[in-house]
């Protein structure tokens, strides 16, 4: 019984925060040290399939449509311009993780260096709100800036959603109107 409390409070931390500019893993790490709880790995994933879930069924239309513009070979469309920059977007991602994901995950056991990276990225996203008016269009540029951003987010305290946001606002992107395409990056890494 005492187990499956656990699991609530942590699927309520994770869908709380999942959705806000701040880092779920963080906060999941967090109340692990709070509660003393010792929760593997395989846990966190099975919490961010949930999140995958989520995001497939929220952001299908875009999805159905990008995969339909993949299917018929167009990428002249505006939906079918998004395969290539997802592609671009996924390989820093993919890289930060396979090359770094082991050590980060052995870094932030502790308080200290999640509460820096809190600090550190939240003082960053205040930062993004300082951004000036610029395209909506999203470069080859802006999807390699934005899969590094959400490689750096494998740090506990670090947001898969607030990392590539302060990105897209200090890029050439509009810094006031992120558009659906963030999240849309956002979904490969799940």
């Amino acid at each position: 019984m005492e187990q499956l409390i656990e699991t609530v409070i942590l699927g309520i931390i994770q869908g709380l925060t999942e959705w806000l500019p701040i880092s779920s893993t963080g906060h999941l790490k967090l109340f692990d040290i709070f509660l003393s709880l010792e929760m593997p790995i395989s846990f966190d994933g099975v919490l961010h399939i949930g999140t995958l879930i989520v995001i497939l069924v929220f952001f299908r239309k875009g999805i159905y449509k990008i995969l339909s513009a993949l299917a018929h070979l167009d990428f002249k469309t505006e939906h079918g311009k998004m395969i290539p920059l997802i592609i671009v977007g996924s390989i820093p991602t993919a890289l930060i993780g396979l090359i770094f994901g082991w050590q980060i995950e052995s870094a932030f056991q502790t308080i200290l260096p999640i509460g820096v990276a809190f600090i550190f990225f939240g003082a960053l996203l205040y930062s993004s709100k300082l951004g000036e008016d610029k395209t909506d269009n999203v470069s080859y540029y802006a999807a390699t800036m934005m899969g590094i951003a959400q490689g750096i987010a494998i740090i506990p305290g670090v947001s898969r959603s607030g990392a590539p946001l302060q990105l897209h606002s200090c890029s050439e992107l509009n810094a006031k109107k992120p558009s659906d395409s963030l999240f849309c990056f956002q979904s490969h890494q799940y």
